[in-house]
């Protein structure tokens, strides 16, 4: 779901457990421990501060973002990386592809990207509990000019469990793989896919080299991702 009239504020101080914040009528999000953002209601901000006070705070400690909020069963969950991003584009780390927050402006805002210049992206989101899913959206951008270029495979495996007293322990997995055609201009590859797990495994496979007769040819091509929604 979206909420417009949430606001995102940035604060480099912000590292700190906040739980319980409330996003106006929209319920409750758990900042996760480490991450740069703080989600909060203008309206809610603070009810022990005047509003004058509110906004001196707002002025002095954050910098105010305009953006459509989108809340999805995997936004601020535990998410790991299998190969880190790179130096040039880490984004906030793994939580950037979780913090629910979509990039709608490109590489004009290219600090909500990880980029990978010639790895695959794999990620796994630890839900917290099993529970239905229906569908996967990998949110990615295409900027050829600029080496960017679509996957060429993206791959979903969905996890009931992971036991980790027992190696030999394995659950019964299922992935499924979505072929992709580098030349449309997607933004969302999504994977429809009815089932019942605890965890999901992204996988995006790179472009690779960059062929002859495309922007950056003979150069590994960039991934870039911003987003992974999980309804």
């Amino acid at each position: 779901s979206k909420n417009k009239e949430v606001k995102l504020f940035e604060n480099k101080n912000c590292t700190d457990e906040i739980g319980g914040i409330p996003l106006d009528s929209s319920g409750k999000i758990k900042i996760i421990k480490g991450g740069r953002y703080c989600i909060v209601s203008v309206k809610d901000f603070s009810k022990t501060k005047s509003e004058k006070e509110k906004q001196l705070l707002i002025q002095q400690s954050y910098r105010e973002y305009n953006f459509d909020f989108s809340f999805n069963k995997a936004t601020g969950k535990k998410i790991t990386l299998a190969t880190e991003a790179s130096k040039n584009y880490p984004g906030d780390g793994a939580f950037t592809l979780v913090n629910g927050v979509q990039n709608e402006k490109g590489m004009a805002k290219s600090s909500e990207f990880l980029g990978f210049l010639g790895t695959d992206l794999d990620a796994t989101i630890d839900l917290g509990k099993e529970m239905d899913v229906s569908k996967v959206t990998l949110h990615v951008l295409k900027q050829t000019g600029s080496w960017i270029y679509l996957p060429s495979q993206v791959e979903v495996t969905y996890i009931p469990y992971i036991d980790t007293t027992i190696i030999t322990k394995h659950p019964p997995l299922e992935t499924i793989s979505v072929v992709v055609n580098t030349d449309d201009d997607l933004y969302r590859i999504e994977i429809k896919k009815e089932k019942f797990c605890r965890y999901i495994q992204v996988r995006a496979k790179n472009y690779g080299i960059i062929p002859t007769g495309k922007p950056g040819a003979g150069n590994p091509a960039w991934l870039f991702v911003d987003e992974i929604e999980v309804q």
